[in-house]
């Protein structure tokens, strides 16, 4: 699991959404627009990667029996996805394990906002973007993780 939210406050809190099925291959942690028209979940456009709407994939192994054959749950393209509403975490604290991370180098108060491949990516300025992540501690989650607090405009 690249994702979770660290408190059962944020499990009870967050909406998710299991009717879409995924347009491209995911990975957990990524962020993913829900298109409910075309019942698919897409990687952001660059409108999309700054609005209200996006939402984790956040999927369980739906394939146990090969779990210790990979590092990441996969959600292949045709796959069902549970998409988590990022905006329905604000002021909650998430771990993401760091291959929904871009790779570079992340300090404890960078702000992390979506990027068009649906990995977080680190900006300084986040005006525009309706949700963003802030980092207030770096882990060796899945690699280089962090823990972040999502934030609203």
């Amino acid at each position: 699991m690249a994702f979770k939210p660290l408190t059962i406050g944020g499990f009870k809190a967050v909406k998710n959404d299991p009717t879409t099925v995924a347009a491209v291959d995911l990975i957990q942690g990524q962020a993913v627009v829900l298109d409910k028209q075309a019942g698919e979940a897409k990687l952001p456009t660059a409108d999309g990667a700054q609005g209200n709407d996006l939402h984790f994939v956040a999927n369980i192994d739906v394939h146990p029996e090969i779990v210790f054959a990979k590092n990441e749950v996969e959600v292949k393209a045709g796959e069902f996805v549970r998409g988590f509403e990022v905006a329905s975490l604000k002021g909650l604290e998430i771990e993401l394990g760091g291959a929904a991370l871009k790779d570079e180098a992340r300090a404890k108060g960078d702000k992390l906002v979506a990027g068009l491949d649906g990995k977080w990516e680190k900006k300084a300025d986040v005006t525009g973007h309706a949700l963003h992540l802030e980092v207030t501690a770096l882990t060796t989650y899945r690699g280089k993780g962090v823990i972040a607090i999502v934030r609203g405009a």
